[in-house]
């Protein structure tokens, strides 16, 4: 089955292409920043200290209870009515969006490579498990709140981020002589990406050890970094656009 897949170009139009990388930036950016909003802004319940160390164990109970309420995560947006209903269904639509895009990416990258590329084709079929993953845990992550299935938040939460950052990387060497003389507003593609790619290791790395009660300093470190990964991620995504702008004078 998989030699029958290999040997498909592509299953999306240009067209249906585009339209489905700006409706999946859309649904992500779209999603996460409306629910933070109305996070943010909703007060009630929202303001008031929340105890999750029931979820985790005794040894890291401290790090599960919030006094002043959740902080701004991505998941926190996904808590509260009204705004978990639209991190429900945007999230799901995203995430089904991204295993089409991931596909359809793979089968295009695939078509351009020679037997020779032997580097690039394992960079593509990483990139292709890491796009799968993102978007199936993306999807997941939706039955799952933080408040009520903490660990398994976590665990589809760390099955986005860690594929996302391997991604950005894989989708820069596996494309890297095939789009090399692609530019966008005349600064080289492979240099954006690689940019890009660089700027998501720094944000997941942000984010990890960016939290106070683990590394002594501001949570915002980890709240930023969680946020700019986010962004780098679809920035990436939307990297895409001029290749697909090309072909259309090919």
């Amino acid at each position: 089955m998989f030699k029958l897949i290999e040997k498909k170009s592509n299953f999306l139009s240009d067209k249906a292409l585009k339209i489905f990388i700006y409706l999946g930036a859309v649904m992500i950016i779209g999603t996460t920043v409306v629910t933070q909003i109305l996070l943010q802004t909703g007060g009630g319940v929202r303001d008031e200290p929340i105890d999750l160390s029931d979820q985790v164990p005794d040894m890291f109970d401290y790090l599960a209870v919030f006094p002043d309420g959740l902080p701004g995560w991505i998941s926190s947006g996904g808590v509260f009515p009204p705004e978990n209903l639209i991190f429900n269904v945007g999230l799901k639509m995203g995430g089904i969006l991204y295993i089409i895009i991931g596909l359809d990416l793979f089968l295009r990258t695939n078509s351009k490579l020679n037997t020779k590329s032997v580097n690039e084709k394992r960079y593509n079929f990483i990139s292709l498990i890491c796009t799968s993953m993102a978007g199936l845990n993306i999807f997941l992550l939706t039955f799952f709140p933080m408040d009520k299935s903490l660990i398994f938040h976590l665990i589809c939460a760390f099955s986005i981020f860690i594929p996302v950052v391997i991604w950005t990387f894989t989708l820069f060497y596996s494309r890297k002589n095939i789009d090399a003389e692609i530019k966008f507003r005349n600064y080289n593609l492979n240099n954006i990406r690689k940019y890009i790619a660089l700027m998501s290791l720094f944000s997941f790395l942000l984010m990890v050890f960016g939290n106070h009660r683990i590394a002594g300093i501001s949570a915002v470190g980890s709240i930023i970094g969680e946020w700019s990964l986010m962004f780098m991620s679809q920035f990436q995504v939307l990297t895409l656009i001029p290749v697909i702008e090309k072909n259309k004078y090919n």
